[in-house]
């Protein structure tokens, strides 16, 4: 909390979460499969035509879904996103009025690259019905700017 009070951010409490790396529940993990149903069925519709053709005809670019492969691939990954939606969710029904979270490093290249469209997927599903959730991200660095 130390770090908070230079910005100006009053708090109460800071909860550092543990248990992330436990098993999601099989209620978590059913909501999560609906969750990527609704989230498949409004890419479809929100992605053009004309961007799916240009992705397919030029090989650049993807287009934006979620695939099975994808999901299988990434399937520790999204447990861990599962767990922590849990944990997150627990700790924030207790009177808090913000979240803040650091957002997961996604990775972009190599084989465990992960689309955009599941990347915002797990973003969405860790701050469904929060209604102030921040995610925030840095550089790599610890770094703490403030001004008097």
């Amino acid at each position: 909390m130390a770090l908070l009070s230079p910005c100006r951010i009053e708090a109460e409490s800071v909860s550092v979460l543990e248990g992330v790396n436990d098993a999601p529940s099989s209620t978590t993990e059913k909501e999560w499969q609906k969750h990527v149903q609704q989230a498949s069925k409004r890419l479809r519709k929100t992605t053009s035509s004309a961007r799916r053709d240009s992705v397919a005809a030029t090989g650049q670019g993807e287009a934006a879904s979620l695939t099975e492969e994808e999901l299988e691939a990434h399937k520790d990954r999204t447990q861990f996103h599962l767990r922590l939606s849990e944990l997150v969710r627990r700790k924030s029904t207790e009177a808090a009025s913000m979240v803040i979270m650091t957002l997961p490093m996604p990775t972009k290249s190599g084989k465990n690259a992960v689309s955009p469209s599941l990347y915002m997927a797990w973003l969405d599903f860790v701050s469904r019905d929060i209604e102030s959730f921040l995610f925030v991200r840095g550089n790599q660095e610890s770094v703490l700017t403030f001004y008097s």
